[in-house]
């Protein structure tokens, strides 16, 4: 009986840790997901609303605008170009054909744009009542643009 005891004892606190973990990692995850900071948790954020990974960057250049409540990022990328050029395939970036497809006034406003040829790719979500985002990428410059929009 004694034996039963500890046995139920110690699945009850393994249980309870369990669970307080689960609720911690759950708790890190709402606020990286809520998070509209440019400091803290800036990629995962990103990654979070995209759901598109951003590879290994070098640096960036972040600005958070609270009145349109958008976030423009500019990622310099610590990759290779034939591993950008995997990034892009495998994140279902399409080439850019005409400037004119080129609709990035976020970026457009802060003279950011300044591409280093004309092999650019794109991936964009455009949805209503839910957050919108845009994603240019520069192969050459090895640069990722990005326009998050957040939902009120």
């Amino acid at each position: 009986m004694r034996k039963r005891n500890v046995v139920l004892l110690a699945v009850t606190i393994v249980i309870a840790m369990v669970s307080i973990g689960f609720l911690g990692y759950q708790t890190l995850l709402r606020n990286i997901y809520q998070s509209r900071s440019c400091e803290w948790a800036n990629i995962d954020n990103i990654e979070l609303r995209t759901l598109i990974d951003i590879p290994a960057t070098s640096d960036c250049d972040c600005i958070y605008d609270e009145t349109a409540d958008t976030k423009t990022v500019v990622f310099n990328l610590d990759l290779e170009l034939s591993e950008i050029m995997q990034y892009a395939t495998n994140n279902g970036f399409t080439a850019v054909v005409t400037p004119e497809e080129i609709e990035f006034t976020a970026l457009e406003t802060r003279g950011n744009l300044n591409f280093a040829s004309n092999n650019l790719w794109q991936k964009h979500a455009l949805r209503e009542n839910a957050e919108s985002y845009r994603m240019l990428l520069d192969p050459e410059s090895k640069q990722l643009f990005v326009s998050l929009k957040y939902l009120n």
